[in-house]
């Protein structure tokens, strides 16, 4: 099965989706993306320990699912009381936000 779904600046990628498969995969089928996903590890320079998010919702207008997908990276923050760090906070940002 193949779906496009676009990322947070509005492209579209296009990824397979197939079910692994093993002596297990009756048990637990898990999907696994099987094309698209190498050019989009490498368009968006993901590392080890960065997330992939996948949202599926539907679209009111026509009632088709659509996908998003977000390239995500944890970031250490400063938060500030009176121009003073006071705590650092680890959050998730896209990582178009880091470019």
């Amino acid at each position: 099965m193949e779906f496009e779904a676009a990322d947070g600046i509005g492209k579209r990628w296009r990824f397979g989706l197939s079910k692994r498969k093993g002596r297990h995969s009756k048990v637990h089928p898990k999907p696994v993306l099987s094309s698209g996903w190498l050019a989009y590890v490498k368009a968006k320079g993901l590392q080890t320990k960065d997330r992939f998010v996948l949202y599926g919702d539907l679209d009111n207008l026509s009632t088709k699912k659509r996908f998003r997908v977000r390239a995500q990276r944890k970031v250490r923050r400063p938060i500030k009381l009176f121009g003073k760090e006071i705590h650092v906070q680890e959050v998730w940002v896209d990582v178009e936000e880091l470019a």
